[in-house]
């Protein structure tokens, strides 16, 4: 069993601090302003003209023992902050790590109450191509009070090394790009919480909009909205046969679910699995949501015995969607497959899933690679090259 504490309490205690010492900055620098503003004053009613050169001499002096005072506040009060951030061991229990500073801020909360309105994406470099750079943008000007970030190739490793030094690190070179970039979303989530989004993933709505609980912790949504028999899985290519998508997560900090979730990709890497949808893909996302659910609904087990003896002879999920499972404070709210999947075969397979979009997948493809596409697939690329 792992042994996982919230790290909830200790953010907000951090961020308390990072308060007061914002507080005690902006009124030392008011003051030091107002200090300023009379010595220039005295200055060239003393000297007349010739004070100009003293005032620039008294000016000079004093914003640089205003820079150095101010630094001095914030670099106290954060170096706790910076020493005692959260990381992963070996095992997927907590480290502690060094954080990077430009990450420590304090979050803004716009939706679900424990989730901070960070909007993470990634790509190769911090400059977008069209038409990814258009969906990045409508994320922030329908959320402009939410911070965005989007993380680089460079930037993501040195996240896996920091954050996971001991369970991730050790195996990164032995993922292909898409890979790291699954990886990226489940312990960026983990460890800063926030909104993951693919590039090719756009808002259909603000975020303060979403019809959502407010007590969730994770937000999921299923990537079709019924279970497949496994024969059609498998000539669909899904990972799993009630899959949840993973081009959009949204997490409180510390979720025990993305934790399982690196758990089960590091011991899945030792057992030599190379397929990209298990190991890293919305197979594994998809095991470690359905072992939440499992583990925090009354009678999941005794109804998936019911369902594998005598499958019903219609459309079901094991989890109806629109719903709020967990008990304490961990809790994951299921979204219908046409909240976060707007294909045209979803609407008609599901009409009665007719809620808004949450968000709209472009399905730019842009995460396979050879070894994912089927024989098809390759013949018609080497056909356009």
């Amino acid at each position: 069993a792992i042994s996982f504490q919230p790290p909830s309490g200790r953010l907000h205690r951090h961020a308390d601090r990072r308060a007061t010492a914002n507080s005690i900055a902006k009124l030392f620098n008011m003051s030091l302003r107002c200090s300023i503003i009379a010595a220039l004053v005295a200055a060239a009613a003393a000297a007349g003209p010739e004070g100009t050169e003293a005032c620039s001499d008294r000016t000079s002096f004093l914003q640089a023992e205003s820079a150095s005072f101010l630094h001095g506040i914030k670099e106290k009060v954060g170096q706790g902050d910076r020493e005692r951030d959260r990381g992963l061991d070996r095992d997927g229990k907590e480290a502690m790590v060094k954080v990077n500073e430009s990450q420590s801020q304090e979050p803004i909360h716009v939706g679900p109450t424990r989730i901070p309105c960070i909007i993470h994406q990634t790509w190769k470099t911090h400059t977008l191509s069209a038409p990814q750079s258009s969906y990045a943008e409508t994320w922030q000007t329908m959320n402009p009070m939410c911070e965005y970030r989007l993380w680089n190739d460079t930037e993501i490793a040195l996240l896996a090394e920091e954050k996971s030094p001991d369970l991730i690190w050790p195996i990164w070179d032995g993922f292909t790009p898409v890979e790291k970039a699954d990886v990226f979303r489940y312990l960026v989530l983990w460890a800063y919480g926030g909104y993951y989004a693919d590039a090719d993933v756009e808002p259909n709505k603000a975020i303060a909009d979403w019809e959502v609980s407010k007590d969730a912790s994770l937000i999921v949504g299923y990537e079709f909205g019924h279970r497949f028999p496994e024969w059609q899985r498998a000539e669909i290519k899904f990972g799993r046969t009630e899959q949840f998508q993973q081009w959009f997560i949204v997490s409180a900090p510390g979720n025990p679910v993305l934790l399982r979730c690196l758990q089960m990709i590091r011991r899945r890497f030792t057992w030599k699995i190379q397929s990209t949808l298990d190991l890293t893909g919305p197979g594994v996302f998809s095991d470690a949501v359905h072992e939440f659910l499992e583990e925090n609904s009354d009678g999941a087990l005794v109804q998936e015995i019911g369902f594998r003896k005598t499958p019903p002879d219609h459309h079901y999920l094991s989890f109806p969607s629109e719903t709020l499972y967990g008990q304490g404070e961990w809790k994951v709210w299921v979204c219908a497959a046409g909240r976060v999947n707007a294909s045209p075969q979803v609407g008609r397979d599901d009409p009665d899933e007719g809620k808004e979009p949450l968000i709209i997948h472009h399905f730019a493809g842009s995460w396979k690679t050879d070894k994912d596409r089927t024989p098809e697939e390759l013949a018609k690329m080497s056909k356009k090259n």
